[in-house]
């Protein structure tokens, strides 16, 4: 009972929302790691920028887990409602 409630709360869209969030930080921060190392970024301001942006990206992430988990356990709740009513 529980993957009819995931799938009509589009939990699995959620979670691929999730995981191409933290690939895009991951691509992101091995970029900027580049970019440091070839000296191409060498102001304070936009390794500030840059840093704010990954503070963001992860703020992200976290904020997308935290709704995976509310949803899941409301839906694995709501089954385990219609199991016992049953």
């Amino acid at each position: 009972m529980l993957e009819p409630w995931l799938k009509a709360l589009h939990w699995d869209d959620l979670a691929n929302i999730h995981l191409d969030v933290c690939y895009c930080r991951h691509c992101f921060i091995q970029t900027v790691n580049e970019k440091i190392a070839s000296q191409m970024v060498t102001s304070i301001e936009d390794l500030d920028r840059l840093a704010k942006v990954d503070e963001l990206l992860n703020a992200a992430a976290a904020r997308l887990e935290g709704a995976k988990n509310i949803l899941f356990d409301f839906c694995y709740e709501r089954s385990s409602e219609q199991e016992t009513d049953s």
